[in-house]
């Protein structure tokens, strides 16, 4: 079998690369759906400031693997990396030098961003990854992964979403005068039940001395 082209992808690629994310997503036990996919992920890779990057493995005329990288910055190092989110090859096209040339143009992508590292995680279970990548030199560190999902954020602790400002802002801007004016007479509200309180709050108190009062004069 030959080994596969190594190379930059290409629009005319994504839609295999979807397949194989779901190939990839199904390997890992995770869930995934290809809808709206691969129009997004062109957006990202091919639009004048890329924030994706994605190399393919061709044997003949198909897609067999592929990774993708995007730029981050690291707090700690105060510096750019690059983060290999994806690296997946076809079974039948592993343990011959593919993925360590795919590899490779990772770790060029991120000399020509001038990253200072590249960082990627794998499922623990996934004991051929961890030892390819050892074999390279990498290490690891043992830590849990997570993931918020934007609709259980919101719902978990009432964040507003960008629509919900989006509306805010439009309202604040177009009903400024009714809102205004609704504030203005809000407050005028507030102001006259302050005053029947604090009214009643006095009578209460004066009440005893005025009965005393009235009785004084009567008698």
């Amino acid at each position: 079998m030959p080994k596969p082209l190594v190379r930059v992808a290409q629009p005319g690629d994504i839609d295999e690369v979807v397949k194989l994310c779901a190939e990839h997503a199904f390997f890992e036990k995770a869930k995934f759906s290809p809808e709206g996919k691969a129009n997004r992920l062109r957006s990202a890779l091919f639009s004048s400031l890329p924030r994706l990057w994605c190399f393919v493995a061709e044997a003949g005329s198909s897609i067999v693997g592929y990774a993708a990288c995007t730029k981050d910055y690291s707090t700690w190092r105060a510096a750019d990396y690059l983060h290999m989110d994806c690296l997946y090859l076809d079974p039948a096209y592993r343990n011959c030098g593919t993925g360590t040339g795919m590899m490779q143009m990772v770790a060029q992508q991120a000399d020509a961003l001038e990253c200072t590292a590249v960082e990627w995680q794998t499922p623990a279970w996934n004991a051929n990854a961890v030892r390819f990548y050892q074999k390279l030199g990498a290490t690891s560190s043992e830590k849990v992964r997570f993931f918020w999902d934007r609709r259980k954020l919101i719902s978990s602790i009432a964040v507003p979403t960008r629509s919900d400002r989006q509306n805010e802002e439009a309202k604040d801007g177009s009903l400024y005068s009714k809102t205004h004016a609704f504030g203005t007479k809000s407050m005028d509200a507030v102001r006259v039940g302050l005053m029947r309180m604090f009214a009643h709050d006095e009578g209460a108190e004066s009440g005893a001395s005025n009965t005393v009062h009235r009785r004084k004069s009567s008698s």
